[in-house]
């Protein structure tokens, strides 16, 4: 299983490298630079009478880059591509990431 963690680890560093960007992530009123992947909002999809976003803001992040902080969801922010989020949900993939689900702006 080491054996896999490592490639998928080294795996996510290369996409972090090409398709990640730079956030700032504020943990108990503290803001810290890490590098992250970003999935913005889809748009908005009909669902009756009511317009429902098809996916949620979320980021992806090594855990190792977090230097074993402690997120709170939604005290905890998030500040990518311009915009600032609420961190909703943090959850473990087993493999190093944690997916942060963001709520806002």
């Amino acid at each position: 299983m080491s054996y896999y963690r490592a490639i998928v680890g080294a795996a996510h560093r290369a996409v972090r490298a090409v398709l990640g960007q730079d956030a700032t992530l504020t943990v108990d009123g503290t803001a810290y630079s890490v590098r992250v992947v970003y999935w913005e909002p889809s748009s908005t999809v009909p669902v009756g009478n009511v317009d429902a976003i098809d996916q949620r803001p979320r980021v992806t992040v090594h855990h190792d880059d977090l230097d074993n902080l402690s997120i709170t969801p939604l005290v905890d922010t998030v500040s990518v591509s311009g915009r600032l989020y609420a961190i909703e949900e943090v959850r473990a993939d087993g493999l190093g990431r944690l997916r942060l689900t963001l709520s806002g702006p």
